[in-house]
């Protein structure tokens, strides 16, 4: 039974699209623990039944506006400590570091157990900037949540984390839910019939454009492969984001580039006519892309980064780079279309579902409340 001293408060400043479904799996199996869920006002579970609070309006800001606000959001939190005086506080991601560094210091002051999941050891992109802050944001929580090992050695190595202070729980699997079906079907069958793609081995590169993603990478292999090579092969780039080297695709026989936010819709047809996709990352902890891949049961070509090689303990589900050299992703490449009827064993992802469970890692989570 939940009792009163059990809640714990389970915060996400920016849990809302794909940030929040990690809250919502998390969130709608933790049995054993009543928790209160404060969130952005972006965030919209239609289903979910827990105790909800959206307390952070930054995201609707503007400069130091978006500051300010954030900051009023993190003084209801410690109202809130005080009126319901939790056993312990789930932080998911820190918006500000600098303003949520002293946060920690406060509820260290009241004795609350402090749990932060690791979700990337240090912000996308950023190189070493945060470095000294989240130093000592990790020294001052209690409890260090990392999605793979490879991630718990980081934070030991590079932060000066004792190990006994971080355990390993791996990030769920995300699962096709609340979409219009008929829209995915429509526009496979559009892209099917208007690149001809029925015979040929398609490679997806899906989400946000980002540097760290190695978008540079892809496109220098692509075009590095024989246009008889190329003809055999189909390459979609979706996502928003700026990235000069798209230019050099334009017009490019074989390629779709799709450079803009796109639904959910269009981003699972894309996922489903790939037969593989790609993530050769140049810094990565752990990549809902992946992990959206998996679910779908797509074989993945991905660099020796972070989490991305810990699906293939289970099993062979595609190609780990040797190097992030242009040669090898394009070696790799051809390789991929001559094995396309070469498909993982069941066994392979059903060992791979059984490991991301969302209940599995809900479990392990409450055990640290």
């Amino acid at each position: 039974m939940r009792t009163k001293k059990n809640i714990t408060f389970f915060v996400n400043p920016m849990g809302y699209g794909t940030l929040g479904k990690y809250d919502y799996n998390i969130l709608s199996n933790i049995e054993k623990h009543k928790t209160l869920y404060l969130c952005n006002t972006q965030t919209q579970f239609s289903d979910f039944d827990g105790d909800i609070k959206r307390i952070y309006d930054y995201s609707s800001k503007r400069g130091l506006g978006k500051i300010w606000s954030y900051l009023k959001s993190q003084s209801l939190l410690l109202k809130m400590v005080g009126k319901y005086k939790p056993r312990s506080i789930h932080f998911q991601w820190l918006k500000i570091p600098y303003l949520d560094f002293f946060l920690l210091l406060i509820l260290n002051s009241k004795k609350i157990k402090t749990i932060l999941t690791v979700h990337n050891v240090l912000p996308h992109g950023s190189g070493n900037k945060y470095h000294f802050i989240y130093k000592k944001i990790y020294s001052k929580v209690n409890t260090l949540i990392a999605h793979t090992d490879r991630t718990k050695e980081e934070l030991s190595e590079t932060f000066n984390v004792k190990k006994d202070k971080i355990e390993v729980i791996p990030h769920g699997t995300f699962k096709t839910e609340g979409l219009n079906r008929s829209e995915i079907n429509i526009i496979k069958e559009q892209l099917l019939k208007n690149e001809g793609l029925q015979n040929k081995t398609v490679f997806g590169a899906l989400g946000r454009i980002n540097p760290y993603k190695g978008i540079e990478l892809i496109v220098d292999a692509w075009m590095s492969i024989s246009t008889e090579e190329r003809n055999k092969m189909h390459l979609i780039i979706a996502g928003e984001g700026e990235s000069p080297v798209l230019n050099t695709l334009q017009g490019a026989d074989n390629t779709t580039i799709i450079n803009k936010a796109v639904s959910n819709e269009e981003f699972y047809a894309f996922l489903e006519i790939s037969d593989y996709v790609l993530l050769p990352y140049l810094k990565i902890s752990q990549s809902g892309f992946l992990l959206t891949a998996l679910n779908e049961k797509k074989r993945v070509i991905v660099s020796d980064k972070g989490g991305l090689t810990e699906p293939f303990r289970f099993g062979s589900i595609g190609y780990v780079l040797d190097d992030l050299k242009v040669e090898t992703l394009k070696n790799t490449i051809l390789k991929a279309t001559k094995n396309k009827e070469k498909h993982p064993d069941e066994k392979v992802w059903s060992r791979i579902f059984d490991y991301y469970d969302w209940k599995s890692i809900a479990k392990m989570t409450e055990k640290l409340y």
